[in-house]
């Protein structure tokens, strides 16, 4: 699996030194989520493959930032994708899950 799911941030490429707060933020249509669902379910049991999806996923969420936040909206955001990722990921996605991810990316 090539590692070109997600996208390397300011402090990976060197743009910016470690430490710094830089934007990590990739805007996501919902067919790019669908297909990402689908990349995580093709590649069940690939631990490195998922996680690549699951930091794209995060990369959609409006106001992302790397290092990622601990604490505020994004972050609460951030805790909800993971959960709602990792329970689909877990028992199969649902018709309304790409939905709901595009919504916790994009509410304000």
């Amino acid at each position: 699996m090539s590692s070109k799911i997600k996208i390397a941030c300011p402090h990976e490429m060197g743009e910016i030194k470690i430490g710094k707060v830089a934007s990590d933020y990739h805007p996501l249509n919902k067919r790019e989520i669908a297909n990402l669902l689908d990349t995580a379910a093709k590649h069940r049991g690939n631990v490195t493959a998922v996680s690549e999806v699951q930091v794209r996923l995060n990369q959609g969420i409006a106001g992302m930032t790397c290092p990622r936040p601990v604490t505020g909206k994004v972050a609460d955001k951030l805790n909800e994708l993971d959960n709602l990722f990792m329970k689909k990921y877990k028992e199969g996605s649902s018709p309304d899950t790409v939905d709901r991810l595009y919504q916790i990316m994009t509410r304000k």
